[in-house]
């Protein structure tokens, strides 16, 4: 369910020991109803409320900073883990989630990032595309650990745009990549949606 200012569903959820929230830490997943709620606060932009179920009581419940960093995290269990990050020198894992699918999973983090944003996000060209780097090992060692925007071509180059000004994130000439390829989906939804790309060097 979504809407401008509230999104619901079920995720996978497992909330860190290293959170400072006073939250009591789940050494488990544990499948929840979720429902992020967008608030007007400068400091915190969702409010999202865990429960058992649809009609089941609130178990949890939590601020989500506008400062937060998404990002796409590895675990043992869940191939589609994402998680939420204070912003920092150290950042510190407020939760953990996960969809049923990749296409589940990045739904969820767009979703999101929206609410977070205090601007309206730009609208974007038949050519272009909204895009977001699955986390890994490479793109944490090359700094693009949460990186997500607009993605546009041209004969020399290609470039991933700040949703909401427009400004470049980043910026590639295509010398510096030497395949391109859809990744074979372990989920049907996710069939021709995940490319990976290769660089040069």
């Amino acid at each position: 369910m979504l809407s401008n200012n509230i999104v619901c569903g079920y995720l996978d959820v497992k909330i860190s020991a290293k959170s400072r929230r006073g939250l009591t830490p789940w050494k488990a997943w544990q499948k929840q109803w979720c429902e992020l709620n967008r608030l007007d606060s400068i400091e915190n932009g969702i409010e999202m409320k865990l429960k058992s179920s649809t009609e089941g009581s609130v178990l949890n419940c939590v601020l989500l900073p506008r400062s937060s960093t998404i990002c796409r995290t590895e675990s043992r269990t869940k191939q589609y883990a994402f998680g939420v990050f204070t912003m920092g020198r150290t950042q510190k894992p407020l939760l953990f989630l996960s969809g049923t699918s990749e296409s589940d999973t990045q739904s969820w983090i767009s979703s999101i990032r929206k609410m977070l944003c205090v601007a309206t996000y730009l609208p974007v060209g038949e050519s272009n595309f909204h895009v977001s780097i699955v986390d890994n090992v490479h793109s944490r060692a090359a700094s693009l650990v949460g990186l997500h925007g607009v993605l546009a071509t041209n004969s020399q180059e290609i470039v991933i745009y700040d949703p909401c000004t427009g400004d470049p994130k980043v910026c590639w000439q295509w010398y510096q990549f030497h395949q391109f390829h859809f990744q074979a989906p372990a989920h049907p939804v996710d069939d021709k949606r995940i490319v990976v790309m290769h660089t040069s060097g």
